[in-house]
Order: C-alpha cells, then sequence, then structure tokens
C-alpha cells in the first residue's frame, strides 16, 4: 500500500472575498472555522499543509491553532491578479 503522508496539501485562501464581506476560510462551522476545517481534513493524508494567504493574512494566521494544527503559511504577493498567482506562490513554497 503506497504511504500517502507523502502527499503535500496546499490551501488557497488568498481571495479578498469582496461579495462575502469576509475571508471564507473565518466562516464558522459549529465549533470551527472553515479554515482549521480544512486543514485538519488534510493532515491525516498529508505529510505537510501549506497556506496561501493574501488579503487576509494576519486573520487566517490568527484564526488556525498552530499548536492543534501546524501548518507553513505563505504570503501570495501578485494575489490581486486571481488565484493562478496564489496557485503559483504555493507551488514554489511547498517543502520539496
Amino acid at each position: 500500500m503506497e504511504d500517502l503522508r507523502a502527499v503535500q496539501g496546499l490551501i488557497l485562501s488568498g481571495g479578498a472575498s469582496r461579495r462575502m464581506g469576509q475571508a471564507k476560510g473565518l466562516l464558522r462551522l459549529k465549533e470551527h472555522n472553515l479554515l482549521t476545517l480544512a486543514v485538519q481534513s488534510f493532515q491525516p493524508y498529508c505529510s505537510s499543509v501549506t497556506i496561501v494567504t493574501g488579503a487576509h493574512t494576519e486573520q487566517l494566521m490568527d484564526a488556525v491553532d498552530a499548536a492543534d494544527s501546524p501548518v507553513q503559511w505563505i504570503h501570495a504577493r501578485g494575489w490581486r491578479q486571481g488565484m493562478r498567482a496564489s496557485l503559483r506562490a504555493g507551488i514554489q513554497g511547498t517543502p520539496q
């Protein structure tokens, strides 16, 4: 059986969410925000989890409890250019 822990998780959370009015990752579902739930769902299957931020970097970093969910953070400076810029930043910054 293949070792799934060799897979690296990448979560794109760099958009401004203008229509939503706040970062989608900060929305709550029961006792957790969506970003924390995404990280927790990746962890059993991934050797590392990287979150790419853009518009709401500080709020997103504050929302994920690093003790419970260790992640790598990457800020996509070109996030205003769209999802492709965030994906590029995430791929370039993901551990090899």
